[in-house]
């Protein structure tokens, strides 16, 4: 009886197993992890790509380009920081952040 019990153990756990997937970084997370060094080290958390050049970003102004550096990416405003979920809207049914401050905006549903 063991040896089936320890035979049905086996069989229902390989049966639960699926191979695993992992999400690998796109190319555009791939080319801002590789400016971000380069943007840090002028005391800056984000860029702006303006025709292939790199310009760090300072809160309310940009910096002068970073000459030794270009990309391929899009023009736009990119960041150089962790996610910080105290900056986003609540979703609905929420009043606080997950830091436990006041949401900014409630969505109009928001429950409490």
């Amino acid at each position: 009886m063991s040896r089936g019990l320890v035979f049905g153990g086996l069989l229902l756990v390989l049966a639960g197993c699926s191979a695993r997937e992992y999400a690998y970084p796109g190319a555009t997370a791939r080319e801002v992890r590789r400016l971000c060094p380069s943007v840090l080290q002028r005391k800056a958390t984000s860029f702006v790509v303006v025709d292939g050049r790199v310009f760090p970003f300072h809160e309310t102004r940009r910096g002068p380009v970073i000459p030794e550096v270009t990309t391929p990416l899009e023009n736009a405003l990119y960041a150089c920081r962790s996610f910080l979920p105290q900056s986003v809207d609540c979703s609905p049914g929420k009043r606080v952040n997950p830091d436990g401050t006041p949401c900014e905006f409630q969505h109009p549903y928001a429950t409490q």
